[in-house]
């Protein structure tokens, strides 16, 4: 029995005291005391608090499970051919559903509006919350979908079957795409944070699609060839991905890299879900066990053996970071606080809410920003104190590769374009370029030894990189190519690990790395979190105020064109036209990414991407292009 049970027992006794003699009412709140004492102190202790226990929400095994992002509504499915709609605070149904099979895929849409249930039957039903009534049926596909996926930008819905097929249906039903995605069922679909990505799983495999095109990007295979479980974070391109029973490993599903392995919890994983913040994995355990692993320090932070009876297979972290709801093969439903962790909204639901504009106080030494995922900065927000340092640029250009490394046509004229334009259109002070002959292994590394002996804590730095990239798979890592590269030996190349190194040793307030060459996305290593945009000068007052270390490239570990339009790749052609129109005083790095991000894809087959470079000093600022 439960300690809250024990409690509310002896509460009922004292409710009736007038029959239990004085002395005997005596011991019995003493004994109260010190279970409310026990409680409290395994409270704190664990951080852990399990709010609301929906025993018997299902006769057998609850095998789907999702949640408004509040928590305050869940929608479970179970293989008792029932799928319920409950009342999280009291732990009520509010609706349920029946149909002759089970229930694998059941989930909210991004602003609660809107729910949908898949059944063994067939049927995939999309539901309003309000009314509970049903507005369409989803149709397309004769085989059952047991996996569903809302598109967060747009509400489109994409379904994975057991046949392999993957199905994505607009708001009005009607069919987008059907096709073969995997070779045999498709146990999970997942959109990445922006809706731009389609992630499936089969047991054996993880896929990389186009969210417009559909157009399949990379194919991921783990080591041990399975897929035992998956999910993906909330605010990044990540997927945690069970590869074995007791292995669990973090990929970059922009890179298409495993970016780390994390410790083993000693039991068999069969869920996997990334907390709102993405700080945190949640595990649970075919024997029921719940474990909490700590991202950055790789450690198991919490965990709870017995969280269910049986298998704890469903997992879901609610988007405002309040709740972690668990689905078990108990039949039982699970709502844990677990408030020792921290553990903050997302930043689609910060945006939703407006987190950052809210609730703002007068004084000015009181001001702080409600839900900020980098709080304690010490920044001020007045328009009045921003104010910036010197601005550098180094601008390299090499057409004129021989040797192992065919010519390129428009690097020059693209380096030289970006020279101009900042000259001529923003705050530059000092720009140093080398181009062809002169960006020379030697030459390189000597202009960023410059800058690390000049550049000031105060200034900002541009560097700007257009040439040949290469990409060493045994050794897993990135390159430049200088224009003195004899062979294809690294001995001749720029580490993008060595370039990282500088970044960190250059003292500037803000640097951002823009890189056009192929493999440049190998830069991005490890999770990185930064301050969502807001167009205000308060925004920009407090991104000037944190130092960032930034990278904006062409692609991923992938090859990109030379070629493009008016003489121009396509990512300088894009980033051009970005800079020349803008009219705000104020442009950083993230608006400029957002304004060719769509361009550059819908025009190529290349992914720019824009992240902070791991441990090189970024606090989460962003850098500033200050218009003339």
């Amino acid at each position: 029995m439960y300690l809250h049970t024990q409690i509310q027992y002896f509460i009922n006794q004292l409710h009736v005291g007038s029959i239990i003699p004085l002395k005997s009412n005596y011991y019995m709140m003493k004994r109260l005391f010190l279970l409310i004492c026990i409680i409290v102190s395994c409270g704190l202790l664990s951080g852990q608090v399990l709010l609301q226990n929906i025993d018997n929400a299902h006769v057998s095994k609850v095998i789907s499970l999702d949640a408004d992002a509040t928590g305050s509504l869940v929608i479970s499915g179970g293989i008792d051919n029932r799928s319920h709609l409950w009342d999280a605070g009291v732990g009520q149904k509010i609706k349920s559903f029946s149909d002759s099979e089970g229930y694998p895929a059941v989930i909210f849409s991004s602003d609660g509006k809107r729910f949908i249930t898949s059944s063994f039957s067939g049927k995939t039903i999309v539901w309003d919350t309000d009314t509970k009534k049903p507005l369409l049926m989803l149709k397309g596909n004769t085989a059952d979908i047991q996996t569903l996926a809302f598109n967060p930008s747009n509400n489109n819905v994409a379904g994975g079957a057991t046949d392999g097929k993957i199905i994505v249906w607009d708001q009005s039903g009607k069919v987008l795409a059907n096709y073969i995605g995997h070779n045999s069922e498709v146990k999970k679909i997942f959109y990445n944070p922006q809706g731009t990505r389609l992630i499936t799983a089969s047991a054996a495999e993880v896929k990389i699609w186009d969210g417009n095109s559909f157009n399949m990007i990379k194919t991921i295979n783990p080591d041990s060839k399975s897929v035992r479980a998956i999910n993906v974070s909330y605010n990044q391109d990540l997927a945690v991905i069970v590869t074995g029973k007791r292995t669990i490993e973090i990929w970059n599903t922009q890179s298409y890299l495993k970016e780390s392995d994390l410790p083993g919890t000693g039991h068999d994983i069969i869920s996997v879900e990334f907390s709102s913040d993405d700080k945190y994995v949640a595990a649970g355990g075919e024997d029921g066990s719940l474990s909490i692993i700590n991202l950055l320090t790789k450690e198991i932070t919490k965990e709870i053996p017995d969280a269910h009876e049986a298998g704890l297979a469903e997992l879901k972290f609610t988007e405002d970071g309040s709740k972690l709801i668990t689905g078990g093969y108990d039949g039982r439903i699970r709502i844990w606080n677990l408030s020792g962790l921290d553990i903050q909204a997302s930043l689609a639901w910060q945006r939703s809410q407006n987190l950052y504009a809210q609730s703002q106080p007068q004084n000015q030494e009181d001001k702080q920003y409600r839900g900020d995922m980098l709080k304690g900065l010490g920044v001020s927000y007045s328009a009045s104190d921003l104010q910036f340092g010197n601005y550098y640029a180094l601008i390299i250009g090499i057409d004129n590769y021989s040797e192992q490394w065919s010519p390129l046509k428009n690097a020059v004229s693209d380096a030289k374009a970006i020279n101009q334009i900042l000259r001529s259109r923003y705050k530059f002070d000092n720009i140093k370029e080398l181009y062809n002959e002169q960006a020379t292994r030697l030459n390189i590394i000597k202009e960023l030894e410059w800058l690390v002996e000049n550049v000031q804590p105060t200034d900002n730095l541009l560097i700007y990189y257009s040439g040949h990239g290469e990409f060493n798979q045994a050794l897993n890592k990135g390159y430049w190519v200088p224009v003195d590269a004899k062979a294809a030996s690294t001995s001749y190349y720029i580490s993008n690990s060595d370039i990282q190194t500088f970044l960190g040793g250059i003292k500037s307030k803000h640097t951002l790395l823009i890189s056009d060459a192929c493999f440049s996305g190998d830069i991005f290593r490890g999770s990185t979190v930064s301050i969502p945009f807001e167009e205000s000068d308060k925004y920009y007052a407090r991104v000037n105020s944190v130092s960032s270390r930034k990278a904006l490239t062409s692609g991923g570990i992938e090859p990109v064109l030379d070629g493009g339009r008016e003489g121009h790749s396509v990512f300088a052609y894009y980033l051009l036209k970005a800079l020349d129109s803008n009219s705000r005083q104020y442009f950083d790095a993230s608006q400029l990414f957002d304004n060719i991000k769509i361009p550059v894809i819908n025009n190529s087959d290349q992914s720019p991407q824009f992240n902070a470079i791991k441990n090189a000093g970024d606090e989460g600022g962003q850098f500033i292009f200050l218009k003339k």
